[in-house]
């Protein structure tokens, strides 16, 4: 992983390093649906929020 640089946004700090590591994954899975059409909306949602939950648990 990248060398972490934390930021404070609105009183939140956040790990540039892994929203940007977020970041490209949601773009790569996004468009990797787009072509396959595997997961629906709902399930696109959920696999967001989970992902998200994982990288906010190991912070």
């Amino acid at each position: 992983m990248a060398d972490s640089s934390i930021t404070t946004v609105n009183g939140i700090e956040i790990d540039e390093a892994k929203a940007k590591e977020l970041l490209q994954w949601l773009i790569f899975t996004e468009k990797n649906n787009v072509k396959t059409k595997a997961k629906n909306d709902q399930q696109m949602v959920a696999a967001i929020q989970k992902k998200i939950e994982e990288v906010v648990q190991c912070y």
